[in-house]
């Protein structure tokens, strides 16, 4: 598949992902809306939902801005970042704002699926710059060792099935900004170069 098939595949995706998330919204807005108002907030069921609802929250904010159309301003890319990674992962130096200004799908991407990776989903991320690239490192207790997926985000495939679709996606949004990675996987750390096509 050449790059104006994959790019056009993209736009289709992201027009989808917009629709869908949309559909969403509502009534996730409605149940929330109705937990925070019910007065009757005892017990460990309680806790549950609530927990799930603010979770749900932050994964439909986090598609939508990963996924779908529309562009993001730092402090809306910085606010989902915190919200993501929050009593999970913690984050050793921010992401430099020339990313964020630039490339914010690319980064709230790759920090989503690198999070993903992790077995114990908990740990540390970092972000360093290099004459050469931007390095996106997680270091946890256990990370999944599935080469497919590095693969498919370094070089993209022909049918992703439903596990390697978020990488995919994010091969896509990375062509999409003329970008490529490498990646580098150890039993507890993984590493992600974004690197400019030369």
């Amino acid at each position: 598949m050449g790059i104006e098939n994959e790019l056009k595949l993209l736009r289709a995706a992201q027009a989808l992902v917009s629709q869908i998330l949309h559909d969403l919204i509502s009534p996730y807005s409605a149940l929330s809306t109705g937990l925070d108002i019910v007065s009757d907030h005892k017990g460990e069921l309680w806790k549950m939902m609530i927990l799930s609802k603010n979770q749900m929250g932050v994964l439909l904010s986090l598609f939508r801005a990963i996924f779908a159309t529309g562009d993001l301003p730092i402090s809306e890319t910085q606010r989902l970042l915190n919200q993501w990674l929050e009593d999970r992962f913690q984050l050793h130096n921010p992401v430099p704002d020339q990313m964020l200004v630039l490339y914010p799908k690319v980064v709230l991407g790759i920090i989503f699926w690198l999070t993903q990776q992790s077995m114990v989903r908990k740990g540390s991320l970092g972000i360093r710059m290099t004459p050469r690239a931007v390095i996106f490192s997680l270091q946890s207790g256990g990370v999944k060792q599935d080469a497919s997926q590095d693969l498919i985000l370094e070089e993209g495939c022909a049918e992703p099935v439903p596990q390697q679709s978020y990488a995919y996606f994010i091969y896509l949004l990375l062509k999409d900004q003329d970008l490529r990675v490498r990646v580098y996987r150890k039993e507890t750390i993984l590493e992600v170069h974004v690197l400019e096509n030369v």
